[in-house]
C-alpha cells in the first residue's frame, strides 16, 4: 500500500475536526453514497445539523456531490466521501504529540465503551450491588485486570441470561516471535470478523470491538 491509497487530510480545521467522535460519526457515514436526509436518519440526527458538517466536509475537499435524482420538486442530492481511506498527519492537529493526539480521539470513544459495558453487565444481574475491579493472578508473574458491572456471582447465570461481555487488561510475557504470531493471529480474526460482520443485517446488533496489543515501558 502506498500514500496515493491515502487521502492525507491536510486541512488543520479538518483534520481537528475529525479528531471528535461525532463529528467523525458524522463524516464516515458518507463512505456510502447517501442523501442528506437518508443519512440524518441513519445518524438520528437532525437535517440541519448534519447539513451544517456535510458543507464543512465539502469545502475541506473530504466529499464530492456524486448525483442528482431528479423528482416532483426539489431534486435529491447523493453525496460520498472521495475515498475510503483517510489519514490525519499529526502535524495537522493542535494536538500537542503524538500521545496527546491519541487521547483525544480514544478518550470519549473509551467513555462510551464503559457506559455501554456497565448497562449491559447490569442487565446480566439486575438486582446486583455495585460492581468494580477483580485482580486475578494468572500464575506467578502474570495477572489479570477485569472491571465488571457487577461482583463475581454467588449463584450460577443461567446461560440463557449471559450476553457477551468481555473487557480484561492483562500482562503476559512473550518472546519476539510469540509476540508477533499473536499479532498476526489477532490480526487475521480482526480482519475476518470486519468482513464478515460489517453491515447490518436482520437479527443483529451493533457491537464496540477495540482490540490493543503493546510492550508495556
Amino acid at each position: 500500500m502506498t500514500q496515493k491509497d491515502w487521502h492525507y487530510v491536510n486541512h488543520a480545521e479538518a483534520a481537528q475536526a475529525l479528531l471528535d467522535p461525532e463529528t467523525l460519526k458524522s463524516f464516515a457515514i458518507f463512505f456510502q453514497e447517501q442523501s442528506l436526509s437518508k443519512a440524518a436518519k441513519i445518524l438520528n440526527q437532525p437535517v440541519s445539523s448534519l447539513k451544517y458538517h456535510l458543507e464543512k466536509f465539502i469545502k475541506w475537499g473530504l466529499v464530492i456531490e456524486t448525483r442528482t435524482q431528479p423528482r416532483q420538486g426539489k431534486p435529491i442530492k447523493y453525496f460520498q466521501a472521495v475515498t475510503d481511506q483517510f489519514f490525519i498527519p499529526f502535524a495537522s492537529t493542535k494536538e500537542e504529540n503524538l500521545t496527546a493526539m491519541m487521547l483525544s480521539l480514544q478518550t470519549p470513544l473509551l467513555e462510551q465503551y464503559c457506559i455501554d459495558f456497565v448497562r449491559t453487565g447490569q442487565l446480566i444481574q439486575p438486582n446486583a450491588s455495585q460492581g468494580g475491579m477483580c485482580i486475578r493472578a494468572l500464575s506467578s508473574n502474570r495477572h489479570s485486570i477485569d472491571f465488571s458491572a457487577t461482583p463475581p456471582p454467588n449463584i450460577e447465570i443461567e446461560q440463557n441470561n449471559l450476553k457477551p461481555l468481555w473487557n480484561s487488561w492483562t500482562t503476559i510475557h512473550l518472546s519476539t516471535q510469540q509476540a508477533m504470531e499473536l499479532h498476526n493471529e489477532l490480526h487475521q480474526l480482526w480482519t475476518r470478523v470486519l468482513e464478515e460482520n460489517s453491515q447490518a443485517q436482520q437479527h443483529t446488533r451493533a457491537y464496540t470491538l477495540h482490540l490493543g496489543f503493546t510492550p508495556q515501558s
